[in-house]
């Protein structure tokens, strides 16, 4: 028989009533997670607006190490921190939108330091509803503003 390739071998998951196609193997999903756990970030702000934003982000002088990250999971790379005599250059991995959800849920067994902010993360994503035609999301109402809050609360003190 051929074996098959990485990208044929897709599992399917629902995300919120959405079918997502993952392709990450176990062992990827294991380092990654390992790399959150280390050098990762989990936390949520807001805007002027009070629009309140998930970000998950890994920071390291590697920079192949996050282009690794960015080949599985998509995201972008940018520099977080020039290089000086005594530092090395830091480079920073982020992710945001459907690709945070896939993100979360993928790494989320592998997960140990960071696992009650990853589940909190999740929970918070839930809270996100989608766009209308107009291009905007409904308004949330009080409880939900502060289960928001409650869950932002959570997950930023867990750094």
């Amino acid at each position: 028989r051929r074996r098959q390739s990485r990208k044929s071998r897709r599992r399917y998951t629902k995300l919120g009533g959405i079918q997502v196609t993952t392709s990450v193997r176990a062992e990827d999903a294991a380092y990654i997670a390992g790399l959150l756990d280390g050098e990762g970030h989990i936390s949520v702000t807001f805007d002027h607006k009070r629009h309140h934003y998930l970000e998950v982000k890994i920071t390291n002088t590697n920079v192949a190490v996050l282009q690794f990250v960015e080949s599985v999971f998509g995201g972008r790379i940018w520099v977080h921190s020039k290089a000086t005599p005594n530092r090395l250059t830091a480079y920073r991995w982020g992710i945001g939108g459907k690709g945070l959800d896939e993100f979360l849920e993928t790494i989320q067994p592998f997960v140990r330091i960071r696992a009650r902010q990853v589940e909190a993360a999740l929970a918070f994503r839930a809270t996100v509803r989608p766009f209308h035609a107009t291009g905007q999301t409904a308004k949330l109402n009080t409880c939900e503003m502060e289960v928001r809050e409650r869950l932002r609360q959570e997950i930023n003190t867990r750094h």
